[in-house]
């Protein structure tokens, strides 16, 4: 039996893309770590912790199939939690998986220390190269990390005819914040030439913060995996926070700018070439630089999509 560990179940749409991209070619999963109230039998509650442990203990292989995890910026308990499932599955001889992983950022020296418990996996496959950078920093052993793209670009999503829309996904969080006003004065220009303006979110947190905005946003997005993939790929324009909405800019070839909240952010726009489009926080004469150059853009993303693509298959060669 395998046991699937990740952060899956508690409405983010780029967790549950993971989860399902992974299922699509894997059909028996066996348990799956659910962060809610279990809504299938092979659900194992992340509250319950003799049942974790139990399926620990009775699983063959633990497969993280993908996520940013493993890092101490949303809470140091969290790192401890999965670190802490990497620790006691090694010492039950269990082998441990890690797939589409980013990694980071780790800011904290006690941190340093708890993740020295990756050496004890068989893969750690990273989806972007600061991710990389930042294991040989750390000195994980360079045997066990693989170099592959996100697993979500592995689905076959249908690709929706593009309109005249704006696209923008933000998420509560300083650099978003940032780029509200400039974000109200472009999207204003825009309308003027005919877009309409959509907010598109990726969980809970985000429909909230974006309804909280002074964009007058024509709609709001938030939903499942599938219809978010094609609310995004509608867009004609997009500005990327969350990773997976790059991800998904990406995959349907839309010309996207990106907010540089996190390394992973950054990670996935070196990865396809665009860094230069990825701002801590947009100003208007960004926004209007990447507007005029989306062109460009758009031909960097559909020059690297298939060496994306192949890289993010390769997670399933691991196991």
């Amino acid at each position: 039996m395998d046991f699937l560990i990740g952060y899956f179940g508690a409405g983010n749409v780029g967790d549950d893309a993971i989860l399902q991209a992974y299922l699509l070619k894997n059909k028996n999963p066996g348990k799956i770590l659910w962060n809610s109230k279990k809504s299938a039998l092979n659900h194992v509650e992340k509250e319950k912790t003799l049942d974790v442990l139990k399926n620990i203990l009775l699983a063959d292989r633990i497969i993280f199939p993908g996520g940013g995890i493993i890092q101490d910026k949303t809470s140091f308990s969290s790192l401890l939690f999965y670190t802490g499932i990497i620790f006691i599955a090694s010492l039950l001889k269990k082998k441990v998986y890690m797939l589409s992983q980013s990694l980071g950022p780790i800011g904290h020296t006690r941190s340093k220390f708890f993740v020295k418990v990756l050496n004890n996996v068989e893969v750690l496959a990273l989806r972007e190269p600061l991710s990389i950078s930042l294991a040989k920093r750390l000195r994980l052993k360079s045997d066990i990390v693989k170099e592959v793209s996100d697993i979500t670009l592995t689905i076959d999503f249908v690709l929706p005819k593009k309109e005249k829309i704006f696209g923008i996904n933000l998420r509560a969080c300083e650099e978003s914040s940032r780029s509200v006003q400039e974000l109200v004065i472009f999207s204003e220009r825009l309308r003027g030439e005919g877009f309409l303006i959509r907010g598109v979110a990726f969980d809970k947190e985000d429909e909230r913060f974006l309804k909280s905005l002074p964009i007058k946003f024509d709609e709001i997005f938030y939903g499942n995996f599938i219809n978010t993939f094609r609310s995004v790929a509608e867009c004609e324009v997009f500005v990327a926070t969350r990773f997976h909405s790059a991800v998904f800019c990406t995959k349907s070839l839309t010309p996207f700018v990106a907010i540089d909240y996190d390394p992973k952010v950054r990670g996935f726009m070196r990865q396809i070439g665009l860094e230069e489009y990825c701002y801590k926080s947009l100003s208007f004469e960004n926004l209007v630089k990447f507007y005029n150059n989306k062109k460009f853009v758009e031909k960097q993303i559909a020059l690297k999509i298939s060496e994306l693509e192949k890289l993010a298959f390769k997670n399933f060669e691991f196991v």
